[in-house]
């Protein structure tokens, strides 16, 4: 028995290690696991502050550009009320040409008629 009794406390105590050395394993498996995991939130958090962040300095870049286009506009509308004034302006004096043109026409017509009918009237005369 004695032989028996020394193989039976060999499978125990082998036993005994064997557990030992698997609740390390577990033990360090699951701290490992733990650290993985709280590594997780850190991993996933990093892309997104920094896809928030480009995403902030995006929007103060659109915003300033709005502000330049609102004032590009705002100019421009100026721009386009001097040459709306400008073109009116030179529309009516085009137009008042007209009307000068056409008047004188018509003086150099009736001078014409004038200087006509003095004719007439010396040769008649003579």
């Amino acid at each position: 028995m004695s032989n028996q009794s020394l193989t039976a406390k060999k499978l125990i105590k082998q036993a005994a290690i064997g557990q030992t050395e698997r609740h390390a394993t577990a033990r360090a498996a699951q701290a490992r696991l733990a650290a993985d995991l709280a590594a997780v939130p850190v991993a996933l958090e990093a892309p997104l502050v920094e896809r928030i962040t480009e995403i902030h300095a995006n929007q103060r870049r659109i915003c300033a550009q709005a502000e330049q286009l609102d004032s590009d506009v705002a100019a421009l509308r100026k721009l386009n009320a001097k040459w709306r004034n400008l073109t009116t302006s030179t529309r009516n004096k085009l137009k008042d040409y007209g009307d000068v043109q056409n008047w004188a026409e018509i003086v150099d017509q009736d001078l014409r008629v004038i200087e006509e009918t003095i004719k007439i009237v010396q040769t008649t005369e003579y």
